[in-house]
């Protein structure tokens, strides 16, 4: 279930939250999640673990097929509600990819430093306007027709798309239930990035963040002044 080199750090008392972070490219979990809950002080000089003492923290390796299962764990433990996923950089472009492949399920993100893998292709799935696709006709490989009437087809809505497409890409199963319409808005997303970033332009956290508020998703976007990767 938790693949080497996971790093956990356990709660300190009962078990109420699980938040599962991913490092960038180059790092790992154990070296990455040390300097994540040793650097965060807040003004009043606690850390997390202290702040968050029923928090379990997760430090996977950022590989999204292995990613699925941990999630469901720790869901089955606290639910859904309690659990966070996120990243920083590479690790977090994971994180929003596997949260649009999972369809939300009312979880929590936070990304830091953000991007999403193949955006326009994803965001022109979920708005439904491909460029392109009468040129590709019968061949067409968006289209699932499997020579229903026009009359029999169900029309997919923006989230239904997203997590369809982004399953495909993941090489994923398909979902027996796509989500309804609105149910991405039960999962809160935050993604913030500097606006000095020179490894991953803000320009790239901002069309990941436009690009799942499109989906459904409820999204806040916070871009600091200063601050770089």
């Amino acid at each position: 279930m938790y693949h080497s080199p996971t790093y956990i750090v356990e709660p300190t008392t009962t078990h109420t939250h699980s938040i599962i972070f991913l490092h960038g490219l180059g790092d790992n979990g154990r070296n990455f999640g040390a300097q994540f809950l040793e650097a965060g002080h807040t003004s009043t000089g606690h850390l997390l673990p202290q702040l968050l003492p029923g928090a379990r923290f997760i430090f996977p390796p950022p590989r999204s097929a292995e990613l699925e299962p941990v999630i469901q764990a720790e869901v089955d433990k606290v639910g859904a509600r309690n659990v966070v996923l996120g990243g920083i950089s590479n690790g977090s472009a994971i994180s929003i990819s596997l949260l649009l492949a999972i369809g939300g399920g009312s979880i929590s993100l936070g990304g830091l430093c953000s991007y999403l893998p193949f955006q326009r292709d994803i965001l022109e799935a979920v708005t439904g306007e491909r460029g392109g696709d009468e040129e590709l006709g019968d061949n067409n490989p968006f289209t699932n027709d499997n020579n229903e009437d026009e009359g029999d087809k169900v029309e997919k809505g923006p989230a239904a798309r997203a997590v369809e497409f982004e399953r495909d890409l993941l090489c994923m199963e398909p979902l027996k239930d796509l989500p309804s319409e609105g149910v991405l808005a039960t999962t809160p997303v935050f993604l913030g990035h500097g606006e000095l970033d020179e490894k991953k332009p803000p320009t790239l956290g901002k069309a990941a963040a436009d690009t799942l508020r499109a989906a459904g998703f409820n999204i806040t976007w916070k871009l600091y002044p200063e601050l770089g990767h």
